[in-house]
């Protein structure tokens, strides 16, 4: 039979289990610092300069990545101009993001 004592230890210990993940995770949050969206043809483009385009996969604005090959519009009807790849340009409208963004 497990005596107050272990009870009390076995309990404390999952929580400071647990209190130590929730650190981590939060800790990881503040660590990834949000760009700001790409807002020229030049930063659109440019690989190596840390801006977001639109990606219509998820709906909304992220980091560019290695296999993206964004595509800048000027006066783009949508707002957007800077779209990760013309794939997201072409499926805006099929992945419902229009509805999204005009919530």
């Amino acid at each position: 039979m497990i005596s107050k004592k272990q009870v009390f230890f076995l309990v404390l210990s999952c929580l400071l289990v647990n209190g130590v993940d929730a650190k981590t995770k939060k800790s990881k949050k503040a660590q990834e610092v949000k760009q700001p969206t790409c807002s020229n043809e030049k930063d659109c483009t440019n690989m190596k300069k840390p801006c977001q385009c639109y990606c219509s996969v998820k709906c909304g604005y992220r980091k560019k990545m290695k296999s993206d090959r964004p595509v800048y519009v000027e006066n783009d009807p949508t707002g957007i101009n800077c779209w990760c790849k013309e794939w997201d340009k072409k499926n805006y409208k099929n992945n419902e993001c229009d509805l999204e963004q005009a919530e």
